[in-house]
Order: structure tokens, then sequence, then C-alpha cells
């Protein structure tokens, strides 16, 4: 964290990891998905540095959640969420553009994918 006033640096103090958020957030792969044709899931993958609640969720276009993912706490690395191409109610979704996002406490991350038929 800096610390500036009027333009001059008047104090560094060191995080220690106290605010970090997720280290990072892979693009889903295979995308786009073609669950229908293939059968395959895409996988999510993200990095925790810090215990924390993280939840995974997919949107559509519009903003409706289409499935919740993950919703849990979580310990420090490295993890891998699959979505299978469907809904809430465990229907195929359409084919189009999707919306995967990452929420905690401190950090927020979307990525799109892309399902096809």
């Amino acid at each position: 964290l800096i610390i500036r006033m009027k333009d001059i640096l008047t104090n560094v103090h060191e995080n220690n990891g106290a605010y970090a958020e997720p280290s990072e957030i892979q693009q889903n792969y295979p995308n786009p998905l073609s669950p229908r044709s293939s059968g395959s899931v895409t996988t999510i993958r993200f990095s925790v540095r810090v215990p924390q609640h993280i939840s995974i969720a997919v949107y559509d276009v519009l903003g409706r959640v289409i499935k919740v993912l993950l919703s849990e706490f979580v310990s420090p690395g490295t993890y891998g969420v699959t979505w299978d191409g469907t809904g809430r109610e465990g229907a195929w979704v359409s084919a189009g553009v999707y919306f995967c996002v990452v929420r905690s406490e401190i950090f927020a991350a979307r990525k799109k994918m892309i399902v096809i038929h």
C-alpha cells in the first residue's frame, strides 16, 4: 500500500497478503463448449492466496443466474470447477454467450464463455 500526499511519497506499508485477491483466474477450457455433441465439460481454474468465501456462477447475457458452480469457503491453493452446459434444472442451455463470474469478499472477475451445439 502506498500513501501519497500532494504527490509526494510519504509512507509505504507492507501488505503481507491481508488484502490479497485470487492470484489468477484462467479462461475456461475448452472454450467454446460443445456439451450436447461431445458430452464435454469446461473447467474454470482459479488460485486463492488467503482463506476466503468464493462464489462462482454462470450468467446469461441478460444477467440472469444460470447455475451456481461453487459457493464455499476455500483455503489458499489452486482450484478448478467444471460446468457441463446445463442450467439449475439440469437442462441444456441454448447456444450463445455466457459469463462465468467469480466473487469473493474482496474480488470479482468475469470471463466470457461460448456454448455451441
